[in-house]
């Protein structure tokens, strides 16, 4: 069946002709409605239609134009996902970093039309010939983005696929944020993949409006010849004096990052409710960074009076620690989290040397107001056939001990995670343990870690043998990083 949209003018005006005011000129009741319901779809359809942006859904600048001419519908773009380098992306006609005829697009032909404009129009041309290089933009271009933000001033999420071409010397977002403060008025909620460092993204940790922020791949990379940071003209700290950062939601993935400068921007944290850092090595660091736990104490005490989920992670950890000269005690962080009032979930990569066998956490640190535990124990990220695991099994049959006896009142879910596949299940006997921990009100899960996921699971089975006798498999093994 043919769609309404699809039929001839004349076919459409065949079916009007029907309607009674065709026959009864001065009854207009009917088409008067069409007209009224058309318009009422046309509004409602707008807002479904520009509410999210999706750069891998095609270039960015014909939407871009849209908006730039049609401020009421740039009012309702509330999502902005900024990925210009997908399989879907690839599929279009065009190569991604080079531009078709049609497709190339310069900003001073956007300023031409923006003069054009009303006095908004007139004042974000001028901001783009003076603070912005005129020119053709490359695929993905933060130029691109910035006139995007300018006229999506609803804009409330904000989602970056990577910033592999983005100068990871400057200040990102702080051009608009200072010269036109609405274009980032609405924001509330941001997720960047890397590389970056924390410093660039300092205008979205100031903005008043933020709720969550979500950074992947922070790294305290090497410094480029003849480069020169925007923070190193004056000190990076005296930019959060001015005001206090809203964010509720601080999470850094895949990160490796000095903590001294986390601590900075947690510091001017009013209420930070969530926490998360997995700390992990990565190739375009300058140098060994440890996990200093000393440091991240620090991080949590400066928001002891809100933080409520708390998620430490420390990731292929056996290949790149010293254990005589980097070691520290996780009771630290256990101590710490007894000071956090309002703390119900904690999740922790709980590290010990493998020499000293698998370890626990002492059960008398942890908050009494806790609801959620999960721990990776680190000694169980390196497959051993030889654990017994009985002291594993005794230490859970002491925590439910302790949850009897009302010292842990609030605890209800237990979650041993990470630990290496090849040992099946843990602990040994893990029914016994989920009965015990569920007598005593606390549910117990135990989750493997991904083969792959690390350096010591990075060895398994790639094929067997089908071609062998009878009970027996050949079974061939691999590496991953061999150094």
């Amino acid at each position: 069946m043919a769609r309404l949209l699809d039929l001839p003018d004349e076919l459409v005006l065949e079916i009007l002709g029907y309607i009674d005011c065709f026959d009864q000129p001065l009854r207009t009741t009917s088409l008067r409605g069409i007209n009224l319901v058309n318009k009422r779809l046309y509004s409602l359809s707008c807002s479904y239609l520009y509410s999210t942006f999706s750069f891998f859904a095609g270039v960015p600048y014909l939407f871009l134009r849209t908006i730039c001419q049609n401020q009421d519908l740039a009012r309702h773009v509330k999502v902005i996902n900024w990925d210009y380098d997908t399989s879907a992306a690839e599929s279009l006609s065009y190569t991604p970093g080079v531009l078709a005829i049609k497709q190339q697009f310069r900003l001073d032909g956007v300023r031409e039309k923006l003069n054009e404009l009303s006095t908004l129009g007139n004042d974000v041309a001028k901001w783009m010939q003076e603070q912005m290089q005129i020119g053709r933009l490359y695929l993905g271009d933060l130029r691109a983005l910035y006139a995007l933000l300018l006229f999506a001033t609803n804009t409330e999420e904000l989602i970056i696929a990577e910033t592999w071409r983005w100068d990871d010397h400057l200040y990102w977002f702080m051009p608009i944020n200072h010269s036109h403060t609405d274009a980032l008025s609405r924001l509330t909620s941001a997720s960047l993949n890397g590389p970056m460092r924390l410093q660039n993204v300092t205008s979205l940790l100031i903005n008043p409006t933020m709720r969550r922020l979500e950074l992947t791949g922070v790294i305290e990379m090497n410094q480029e010849l003849d480069r020169t940071f925007d923070w190193e003209e004056k000190p990076w700290e005296g930019l959060f004096d001015k005001s206090r950062s809203n964010i509720e939601h601080f999470h850094l993935y895949h990160s490796y990052v000095n903590l001294n400068d986390v601590k900075v921007a947690v510091r001017y944290m009013k209420d930070l409710k969530s926490f998360l850092y997995q700390h992990e090595a990565n190739e375009l660091s300058n140098a060994f960074i440890p996990l200093k736990l000393d440091a991240l104490s620090e991080v949590m005490k400066s928001q002891s009076h809100s933080l409520v989920s708390l998620h430490i992670e420390q990731q292929d950890f056996e290949r790149h620690v010293d254990f005589s000269e980097d070691f520290q005690d996780p009771a630290i962080i256990y101590k710490t989290a007894q000071s956090l009032t309002k703390l119900v979930n904690f999740e922790m990569s709980h590290i010990t040397p493998t020499t000293t066998g698998i370890h626990t956490p002492e059960w008398q640190h942890i908050p009494a107001n806790l609801e959620c535990l999960a721990l990776e124990l680190g000694s169980l990220r390196c497959y051993d056939e030889d654990y017994d695991f009985m002291d594993l099994q005794q230490s859970l049959e002491a925590l439910a001990a302790r949850k009897r006896r009302g010292e842990l009142p609030s605890l209800r879910a237990l979650t041993l995670k990470r630990w290496h596949p090849w040992y099946g299940c843990v602990p040994r006997n893990v029914e016994y343990i989920k009965n015990v921990l569920q007598d005593a009100g606390v549910q117990f899960s135990s989750e493997p870690a991904k083969i792959g996921s690390s350096h010591s699971t990075g060895v398994d089975i790639s094929w067997v043998e089908l071609q062998t006798e009878p009970d027996w498999v050949f079974v061939e093994t691999y590496l991953f990083d061999v150094e």
